[in-house]
């Protein structure tokens, strides 16, 4: 299981290149936002460190569902303002505002909705504890998020600086996810030299974790800028030893298939150009066979009247073969 912990502004400023050194941390959580107000002063320094490091970024945003939900979004994304495509924005849903489930549940599903909206190729975390996910609170969120992060603490994690091997958290029954949470907030009380942090583990690999918005995540233009610049061997000139960028390869590729664009362009213009010929030596609306046999019978026609023998010789008078090539014989 994979290693993380989350921090807001009561944690003050964090050592995260420390953490990972010390605990080998994956992930790391910060709170960003609450209601449509709040902005966590920590945020930026906390999102900055953790991009410096390689860390799997999570943002969350505390919800409180009497506000608008699409107001809320856009509340926090403003403030995160820099996404990357591992990153992974996360709804903190931990009161009701006193509203019902079902409203609570509604306002839930539009948050994600329009997050979805706002930052394409993201698919929200919701953070929900055990009781939201055995009543109604929590019905149909999973597919609105990607994943569920789970607070359930055991007495096994107080004031610990043990990390769990496996997911050994009592789970809702009914739970309204599904199936089991894809992160395990286990303890609010990981002692570390600096701070007492909430720690958790995430049930999978660092490649199902960077992966967990999809494959079809958007590529930003920095992506596709180190992607270009990428060094590959260049087995194009005659010369193995030789390296070219990734980019020079593709432009390579665009040439060629540009210059197979041409080359048939020019086919079917040829193409078409034998077309018109043919179609120019016919007249629309003609059956060539029809004409051909009628031009048969006009001339069969024509020699029969002509002939001395019309009418005597019978076969010739019927316009036999026999009686046309006889008459054409005496011209």
């Amino acid at each position: 299981m994979l290693r993380g912990f989350d921090v807001s502004h009561w944690q003050d400023s964090v050592d995260w290149a420390d953490l990972k050194r010390r605990y080998g941390i994956a992930f790391g959580a910060c709170k960003a936002t609450e209601g449509m107000s709040f902005t966590d002063n920590q945020f930026k320094a906390n999102w900055s460190r953790l991009a410096a490091i390689d860390l799997v970024r999570m943002a969350y945003h505390y919800g409180h569902p009497a506000r608008d939900p699409e107001q809320s979004a856009d509340f926090f994304l403003n403030y995160v303002a820099t996404i990357e495509p591992t990153d992974l924005l996360v709804l903190d849903l931990e009161t009701s505002d006193g509203l019902s489930q079902a409203s609570v549940n509604a306002w839930a599903k539009a948050w994600a909705a329009h997050v979805r909206r706002l930052a394409p190729g993201h698919s929200p975390v919701i953070y929900a504890g055990h009781s939201y996910m055995e009543n109604d609170t929590g019905k149909g969120l999973n597919g609105q998020y990607g994943s569920w992060w789970y607070p359930r603490y055991s007495n096994a994690y107080v004031d610990t600086s043990s990390w769990p091997s496996s997911l050994t958290a009592t789970l809702p029954s009914p739970s309204a996810w599904g199936g089991p949470p894809d992160f395990w907030q286990f303890t609010a009380s990981f002692l570390t030299p600096d701070h007492v942090l909430d720690a958790n583990v995430y049930n999978g690999t660092v490649d199902q974790l960077r992966s967990l918005n999809g494959d079809d995540m958007a590529l930003t233009d920095a992506d596709i800028a180190k992607i270009k610049a990428m060094p590959i061997t260049n087995t194009i000139t005659e010369e193995p030893g030789d390296t070219i960028t990734l980019g020079t390869l593709l432009a390579n590729d665009r040439k060629r298939l540009y210059d197979t664009k041409v080359a048939v362009n020019d086919l079917a213009q040829d193409v078409a150009a034998i077309k018109t010929k043919v179609e120019s030596l016919s007249v629309a609306g003609v059956d060539y066979d029809l004409l051909a046999a009628k031009v048969a019978d006009l001339l069969r026609a024509a020699f029969s009247h002509s002939s001395p023998t019309a009418g005597v010789d019978g076969e010739a008078g019927r316009g036999s073969c026999i009686g046309v090539r006889r008459d054409v014989g005496r011209r």
